[in-house]
């Protein structure tokens, strides 16, 4: 690519990835432009005339042949966008996802709903998106982030410095008892586990195969963290307190099972911007 303007520029790169079967060409060509010339979307069109310079033309194509290969453009860019804020990722941590948004909007509005100073334990917590996006709306809640990979807690706490917000991170297993040990009892617990079953796993898309296994697959049925999670941390939750999960696509009536044998009560759903029950919350009822 040699003398080419933006506009021009945009055109090449979407095809390209159209041929190698990405579903957003378009928008991610924009998102590769934007990203390699340090412009927002707005100057992408207002300048389409500028001539990119050849070190901006071998940036993007060597982005364009790591996409085409499969690699998910948030690795290849090293930071993605969650609840209107920057979070770096990369292999090892999972990539956050807009459908998660709908489990911060509810936690968000029961907390502030209840006021005063809440403690909030967001497990799996994985780049931290969670916990971060909480503490920032919601700035007199403790927010604890709970995460098992090291890996995923390097990035944990770059996000945090990244989004000037003071959360604390343990490196623990959600799914050990003994992980409870000095931990405060908690107004609201969230979490957004590994729910994929086995037959997800073996039919991934190809981006996704790029993410941790360990923050995808859950067990044969997908169910194995909601189980674990839900019959170890109730206990730590106080009367009146929420327990609230993102779910996998059809997974709410297993879920919602799970709580009640808990005697969590009140439960509810919610659907994701895709019309899919996304969220399972209810209450922590020791009456």
């Amino acid at each position: 690519m040699v003398d080419l303007r933006l506009k021009e520029a945009r055109t090449i790169i979407a095809k390209e990835l159209q041929r190698s079967g990405i579903d957003t060409p378009e928008l991610e060509a924009d998102y590769i432009i934007t990203h390699v010339c340090d412009i927002d979307m707005v100057h992408l069109f207002v300048d389409s005339s500028r001539i990119l310079t050849s070190d901006e033309v071998n940036k993007i194509s060597d982005i364009v042949k790591m996409r085409a290969g499969g690699k998910p453009l948030q690795y290849i860019i090293g930071e993605w966008e969650f609840y209107s804020m920057p979070f770096l990722v990369g292999e090892g941590v999972l990539i956050p996802r807009p459908d998660t948004e709908v489990l911060v909007d509810r936690a968000i509005d029961i907390l502030n709903a209840r006021g005063g100073k809440p403690v909030v334990a967001d497990l799996c917590s994985g780049s931290g998106c969670i916990a971060i996006a909480i503490k920032k709306n919601v700035p007199s809640a403790r927010v604890i982030a709970v995460e098992y990979s090291p890996k995923a807690v390097e990035y944990l706490i770059k996000n945090k410095a990244r989004n000037n917000v003071n959360i604390e991170e343990v490196v623990a297993d959600v799914c050990r008892e003994s992980t409870l040990g000095g931990m405060p009892i908690f107004d609201m617990v969230v979490a957004n586990p590994p729910y994929l079953n086995k037959n997800d796993i073996d039919n991934l898309q190809r981006e996704v195969t790029f993410e941790p296994r360990e923050a995808l697959y859950a067990s044969s049925d997908g169910l194995k963290f909601y189980r674990e999670i839900t019959s170890i941390w109730t206990e730590q939750i106080k009367h009146g307190g929420t327990l609230m999960y993102e779910i996998g696509q059809g997974q709410h009536d297993d879920v919602r099972q799970i709580m009640l044998d808990n005697g969590i009560t009140n439960i509810k759903f919610e659907e994701d911007m895709n019309g899919i029950i996304r969220l399972v919350y209810g209450r922590i009822n020791r009456e």
